[in-house]
């Protein structure tokens, strides 16, 4: 056997207690310690460095650039208002000045590039360029661990991740990254050009108009509802109201912290016992009707929709027009009393219009229909994934929203609802709309790794180990790749089996004849939804897949994972002898290439790399279905796990 099965390559590694595994009797499993950025302490990591200050270059620089003439025109345009001056002088004055002025431009803007080449400002201090170097490696990294999180998830399993690929890939970053450190920083006083925020102050308004309404109605139901208890008269000034928006949103604290704040500060309610309420607990005990409770909760979750869609525009994964039309849809249902949602009104942006249907059957106007057919479900597309996002990330923190247990019960059912009926709307574009459903994925997916890439660069910035206009730079190139995708409205076509097999990095990692030999030895292979997945080929050869479309669950110790799009099953139990799953279910129809044990063993001892990448794969899946089941591995979700194993891998497997 391949002694790589009993020993993996691994950076620092801490021991988790052992655990039984079924065949595996006892095992023992090195995973590594939290790495990340504002614990990265270890010695590849350049230390911080601090901003430049000026030099006589730049003093220099400066005072050419500021050679414009100026002190001579206002002194020129002096002389026409002075008494003293001819008036057949003073105009002759002002235009050999003006002339003198134009001329000082041109020799300026022509000399000015020399000027900072001579000077050596356009070169970076070796200390700055290992900065940047460690900088982009670290991006390139987060940026592989940000897509095989998306590859997994049930929303971009679909995305054509070979246009998402080099809508992120980092190349052309790095040089344009040079170039803005050379010459463009130290000419560009302005900081990073920010996203487009159109209809900005709309939404911020909206927002403290909405809080406002939600508080003053909380108060008068209170008092409604309780009319006949501890309340002696209830009162809100303007004053408390504006201290508490400012309090809210100019510290981005969510809107669904408003009561929690209210509370704090004690400026809704003013009770007749003696002591004032202090806690969340005390407030409540006046919400003892379930009906008051559960509008507030109802409440309590439409600003926190509110506030996940503004997020996502705020961010980018999310349009205007598309933020807009849910915002305005949650402000529609506030004062229905019941609704969570508001589903109804979004149908209507995922059936297609009755105008666009007549005008398709109009001669010579099909394609004008078609190409409007196409934009209105786009429309709803971006639509349905925003709201979906939204759902997904209130249905992480409902607990935290609603102390009530049971009312929290009931709303989740409600959010699970609402997320299934819209996913059902998502696979029907899908399935009569492919096109369009790639397109928004794939832009959808861009948009949320270079997300991700900001961010790491401003918590690069914010612990010091990148310099603020290093740091600027990176963060306005990426800003500016989010807005051109933004702009790019061109079609995506779906990826083919072939390209999501060969993205695949242990396919990359083989040299181009090996990758067609791979090719004619795997085999396309169907299976329809709910089926098992078969780990062996008709002949009973044991073999791997590799998932090209669709999704597959795995099944096994209690629980479930999934796998999508450019992710293998069955290779633990091909190169380890066992499998830590019990089956492999197909979770929707599932498209894979089968590839025989065979053809892979021939395959590995060609190719040093593609076996130590099939390794690295096998081990973490491993590893991921052991951890599993233990604390806190056991609460803390897919993703996160596998990230969390991504960063080393298993040093040792023991059968006894």
């Amino acid at each position: 056997p391949d002694p790589r099965a009993d020993a993996f390559l691994s950076p620092s590694l801490e021991h988790p207690p052992a655990m039984d595994n079924g065949a595996m009797e006892s095992f023992e499993i090195l995973v590594p310690k939290d790495a990340g950025l504002d614990d990265n302490d270890g010695d590849d990591a350049p230390e911080p460095v601090e901003d430049e200050t000026l030099d006589m270059r730049h003093i220099a620089l400066i005072a050419w650039t500021g050679l414009r003439g100026a002190v001579g025109m206002a002194l020129a345009l002096s002389l026409i208002t002075n008494p003293l001056v001819p008036s057949t002088l003073g105009g002759p004055i002002v235009f050999m000045t003006a002339g003198l002025v134009i001329c000082t431009l041109i020799i300026n803007g022509i000399s000015t590039r020399a000027l900072v080449s001579r000077l050596g400002l356009s070169d970076i201090s070796e200390e700055r360029k290992a900065v940047v170097r460690y900088a982009l490696t670290v991006l390139e990294k987060e940026r592989e661990l940000a897509a095989s999180d998306l590859q997994r998830h049930p929303l971009t399993f679909c995305a054509n991740w070979t246009v998402v690929t080099q809508e992120t890939e980092l190349g052309l970053q790095r040089l344009d990254a040079y170039a803005c450190l050379r010459l463009e920083t130290a000419l560009r006083p302005t900081g990073p050009k920010p996203i487009d925020r159109e209809g900005l102050e709309g939404f911020e308004s909206l927002s403290a108009r909405a809080l406002h309404d939600l508080i003053r109605t909380e108060v008068a139901v209170a008092h409604r509802t309780h009319q006949g208890r501890a309340f002696s008269r209830v009162f809100l000034g303007c004053d408390a109201v504006d201290a508490l928006e400012a309090k809210v949103f100019r510290s981005r604290a969510t809107a669904v912290r408003a009561m929690q704040v209210l509370v704090d500060h004690d400026l809704c309610y003013h009770v007749l016992h003696p002591e004032p309420f202090q806690d969340k607990q005390r407030c409540y005990r006046f919400y003892d009707d379930y009906d008051f409770v559960l509008e507030h909760a109802r409440r309590r979750l439409l600003q926190a929709e509110k506030c996940s869609f503004w997020k996502q525009y705020e961010k980018g994964s999310l349009a205007y027009h598309a933020a807009s039309t849910l915002i305005h849809n949650v402000n529609g249902i506030v004062a229905q009393s019941g609704r969570f949602f508001g589903i109804q009104n979004l149908q209507r942006h995922w059936a297609a219009p009755t105008w666009i249907r007549k005008l398709h059957d109009v001669r010579g106007l099909q394609s004008i229909a078609q190409q409007a057919l196409v934009w209105h479900f786009s429309f709803g597309y971006a639509i349905a994934l925003g709201f979906v996002t939204c759902a997904e990330e209130i249905s992480q923190v409902c607990h935290q929203l609603i102390e009530d247990h049971e009312v929290a019960l009931v709303v989740l059912r409600k959010i699970r609802a609402a997320k299934a009926t819209v996913m059902r709307h998502l696979q029907e574009i899908a399935l009569q709309h492919p096109a369009v459903a790639v397109t928004e994925l794939t832009r959808h997916t861009s948009r949320a790794i270079l997300n991700h890439e900001r961010a790491v660069i401003a918590n690069m910035k914010t612990v010091g180990v990148l310099p603020s206009r290093e740091a600027e730079s990176l963060i306005h190139f990426v800003e500016q790749r989010i807005q051109s995708l933004r702009r790019n409205v061109r079609h995506i076509s779906a990826p083919t089996p072939e390209d999501i097999l060969t993205t695949l990095a242990f396919v990359k990692s083989m040299p181009q004849a090996l990758q067609e030999d791979l090719l004619e030895h795997a085999r396309l292979t169907e299976t329809k939804a709910g089926d098992m997945l078969r780990t062996a080929s008709l002949d009973g050869d044991a073999g791997f897949h590799v998932v090209v479309n669709g999704i597959a669950r795995l099944e096994g110790q209690g629980s479930s994972m999934h796998r999508g799009p450019g992710t293998v099953v069955g290779l633990t139990h091909v190169l380890l002898g066992s499998q830590p799953y019990e089956k492999a279910v197909a979770e929707t129809d599932l498209h894979t290439f089968f590839i025989e044990q065979k053809a892979m063993t021939s395959l590995m001892a060609e190719c040093e790399e593609m076996a130590n990448n099939l390794w690295h794969v096998a081990g973490t899946q491993y590893t991921m279905w052991a951890l599993g089941n233990m604390p806190p591995f056991n609460s803390w979700g897919q993703e996160r796990l596998s990230r969390y194993i991504q960063r080393g891998v298993v040093v040792q497997i023991n059968e006894l």
